[in-house]
């Protein structure tokens, strides 16, 4: 894991702000989903990409009647449907 030295405190709500380097760096926007997950002893922080509702890919995700869905697995459900 890369260290960056900055530290931030955490605010009286449990808040912390990411430097405007760190945003431009991951493309992170004003409103843009994080995903938080443990690693070990780590809390990580990464961008929100959808994943797929059936398989947990993350690629080539387009929504499906309201639910994220890859190409793979869409392509397959149409298949079964048509037999």
């Amino acid at each position: 894991m890369e260290s960056v030295g900055i530290v931030r405190k955490l605010g009286h709500e449990g808040k912390i702000t990411l430097p405007k380097s760190l945003r431009k760096r991951f493309k992170i926007e004003h409103n843009d989903g994080l995903e938080i997950a443990i690693e070990g002893n780590y809390i990580v922080l990464s961008k929100y990409r959808p994943r797929c509702v059936f398989c947990g890919s993350n690629n080539c995700i387009t929504k499906y009647k309201e639910k994220h869905i890859c190409q793979e697995c869409l392509t397959s459900s149409q298949r079964q449907a048509d037999e």
